[in-house]
């Protein structure tokens, strides 16, 4: 998780020296940011729905 935050606040910085230098907008920061959200999520749901099988993984 740690990483992760780091990784996204380098994005962040980043994303006002990428204003500066070219003409791309700083909310694209935010779309590659939401992008590998979504990838990591949809990869964390196709492998619980794969490897069901009708019996619960965790039993409590």
């Amino acid at each position: 998780m740690i990483g992760t935050a780091l990784f996204f606040g380098a994005l962040r910085a980043g994303s006002l020296l990428m204003e500066v230098e070219t003409n791309a907008s700083r909310e694209i920061i935010t779309v590659i940011q939401a992008f590998i959200i979504l990838c990591v999520s949809a990869q964390i749901l196709i492998r619980r729905r794969s490897g069901r099988t009708g019996e619960r993984r965790w039993k409590f």
